[in-house]
């Protein structure tokens, strides 16, 4: 009897854990305007994570620049403004990380996103209850020979 007792004690000492690390952590969701967003990926770990959440967004954008690579690189430092359908700019920030995930109301935006100088348009309509996913690619800048 003793001896189940300590294993039943163990499981539920550890089962906390378990579950903490079975999901994994994202980073902390941040609110402007009353707009939430989450800003991410700076790992393996993280971007994995972070797909997993993106299906309780209803906007998921990802920012890459083309190398030689098919996928490209994931880019922090991304300069990110969303406007809405009325023309007011709703968030202007610099994103410390290369994805982004943001709750916004139904209704359609303009989305500009600038890296080293250079600015990339995207449209979107924010339908209820459905996810959306735009990315946003630079192609690598040649340097003059």
């Amino acid at each position: 009897m003793q001896k189940i007792i300590k294993t039943i004690t163990f499981v539920l000492l550890i089962s906390p854990w378990f579950v903490i690390t079975s999901y994994g952590e994202v980073p902390p969701v941040n609110t402007i305007n009353d707009i939430s967003y989450i800003v991410g990926g700076t790992s393996k770990e993280e971007i994995s994570n972070l797909q997993d959440e993106s299906k309780k967004w209803s906007l998921t954008l990802e920012f890459r620049q083309h190398t030689s690579g098919e996928e490209g690189e994931l880019l922090s430092g991304v300069n990110l403004a969303i406007i809405n359908q009325q023309g007011k700019s709703i968030f202007d920030q610099t994103l410390n990380g290369p994805i982004f995930l943001v709750k916004l109301p139904p209704g359609r935006y303009e989305l500009f996103a600038t890296h080293q100088g250079v600015t990339k348009k995207e449209s979107v309509r924010i339908k209820e209850g459905r996810h959306h996913r735009k990315f946003f690619i630079w192609r690598e800048r040649r340097k003059a020979t």
